[in-house]
């Protein structure tokens, strides 16, 4: 009974599998799998009340955060500008390893790296708060 059941499964799924692949092989005009995306994407205007909308808007005070302890440790995020004297919230586990004497970097989207300190963290809120070494003007 066991050797019929699993005789019937090999023939089903070799029939399923090639009538999947005749039909697609039929289905297929120029031999390509590959999908394509426009190169222009950057210029597509969003509806301000869509999420993509949203998102190009937020971009900007979008940050990568890395954080590197003394003796080397560290990891990356992200985070969001708060506000224009430099402060960004992140998570606390970004910069966990740098809240005692290592180093913190923030770096924009437009590629400009500035130097960052921890000013405030809280590890059951997994929250923190970094500051821009010499905040850029707004």
């Amino acid at each position: 009974m066991v050797a019929a059941v699993l005789l019937a499964a090999l023939v089903a799924g070799g029939l399923g599998g090639g009538l999947g692949y005749t039909l697609a092989k039929e289905n297929d005009t120029d031999g390509s799998t590959t999908v394509s995306a426009s190169t222009s994407g950057g210029n597509v205007k969003r509806d301000p009340g869509t999420v993509a909308g949203v998102a190009a808007k937020a971009l900007p005070s979008t940050v990568t955060i890395e954080a590197e302890s003394s003796n080397g440790e560290g990891g990356t995020g992200t985070g969001f500008v708060f506000d224009t004297q430099g402060h960004i919230v992140t998570n606390n586990h970004v910069v966990a390893d740098a809240v005692d004497g290592g180093k913190v970097s923030a770096t924009f989207p437009n590629g400009k790296k500035y130097g960052a300190e921890v000013v405030g963290h809280a590890q059951g809120y997994d929250v923190a708060v970094i500051k821009l070494n010499n905040a850029p003007p707004t």
